[in-house]
This record gives C-alpha cells, sequence and structure tokens, in this order.
C-alpha cells in the first residue's frame, strides 16, 4: 500500500512548543496557555484565543508566534507520540510511507526526523511550498489512503480520490470530526488495525 502521512499532530506531539512560544513572547506563567491546543482542537485559530485571553496586542502576539513557530530552538521540544514508532515500523515494512508536511524550515524538519531517529521509516519526505497545497505537491502518487489530523489533510485525502483517517488527539478533537461526519480515531494503532484490515 502507499500512505500519505502528515507529521504535525500526527506523528509528533508538538504541543507543549505551541505554548512555550507563547509563555516567551508575553512572559505570561505558561499555565495560563495549557488550554491553548484544547481551544484549537475545535477547529478556532490561535488570534482569537488571545483575544478571547484579553490580550490587546493579540495581533502582534499571534503575528510574533508565527514567525518563530518554527525555531530550531522550539522544534527540539516536540516528542514523538507513544504509538508513532511502533505504527511507522510496523507498516514501513510491506508499505511506502510518504510523509507530507507543510512546513516552511525544511532544515529543521530533517534535522527533527533524524534527531528523532525515523527517517529509514519513508519512501520520501516531501514539503509543500507556500502557495502550493499537499494534494498539489502529491497528485502524481496515487495513495492508498492519507492519515492526519486537521482538514487540510483531508481536502489532501478528497482531491486525492482516497480513504481519509482522521485523528483526534492532534490538533482537531473528536466533537471537531463528528460535527462534519468524519469518523476519527484515537491512535495510529487504531488505524493501522484498519489498514491491516483492508490488506
Amino acid at each position: 500500500m502507499i500512505i500519505g502521512l502528515d507529521f504535525d499532530g500526527t506523528i509528533i506531539d508538538s504541543s507543549f512548543r505551541h505554548i512555550l512560544i507563547l509563555h516567551k513572547i508575553t512572559n505570561k506563567n505558561i499555565s495560563i496557555f495549557q488550554d491553548f491546543v484544547a481551544y484549537k482542537s475545535k477547529g478556532l485559530n490561535g488570534l482569537s484565543y488571545l483575544q478571547k485571553k484579553g490580550f490587546s496586542n493579540a495581533n502582534d502576539i499571534f503575528t510574533k508566534w508565527v514567525e518563530v513557530i518554527e525555531y530550531d530552538k522550539f522544534l527540539k521540544y516536540d516528542v514523538l507520540y507513544p504509538d508513532s514508532l511502533y505504527f511507522l515500523e510496523s507498516l514501513s515494512v510491506e508499505n511506502d510511507i510518504y510523509l507530507v508536511s507543510a512546513r516552511n524550515n525544511i532544515k529543521g524538519l530533517i534535522k527533527q526526523i533524524n534527531d528523532l531517529k525515523i527517517g529509514s521509516f519513508f519512501k520520501e519526505v516531501i514539503t509543500v511550498g507556500k502557495g502550493m497545497t499537499k494534494y498539489e505537491v502529491t497528485k502524481n502518487i496515487k495513495f492508498d489512503c492519507i492519515i492526519g489530523d486537521t482538514e487540510i489533510d483531508y481536502e489532501w485525502a478528497k482531491k486525492s480520490k482516497t480513504i481519509f483517517y482522521a485523528l483526534n488527539r492532534g490538533f482537531r478533537n473528536k466533537s471537531y470530526w463528528d460535527k462534519k461526519n468524519i469518523k476519527s480515531f484515537k491512535s495510529l494503532l487504531e488505524i493501522m488495525n484498519k489498514i491491516k484490515d483492508i490488506k
């Protein structure tokens, strides 16, 4: 099988990086941002979160957050989800896994993949350029399924005319997917079993 795989929120847990940066920018106690990822998982954005928190300079904070979110010094805080390594080890044996990421810091992405020792599991690592979509950069690949955690990944699968497996542990929660009538999964292991059933 040919599998398309998202990175952030799918293979790696980057939630601490997101709140750490808010803490660094605002100099506020990190604890007040503990609900940031949960807020975003409802399909809401970071700017509205900051406005809801009462920051009068929310636009400036959000602009800075976007600017530094992929800095190498912050990427080091990302960790693999507990089931990611087993998932990759198991499925890469008989399947081709394409990692597709919308990261702008390509060198940082590759370093992170190497540091996490997961590069050998991928047939190819593909990055999406500015103004491009995941579908546009992979349209010549005939995926059997696509796995991700946001509507961007869903649109990628839809345009690729393939099965989409939605994770609800990353940047979109179960309620978000339920409202869209899309079945979602809480772990990669659940998805792995589904893929094995197809085979």
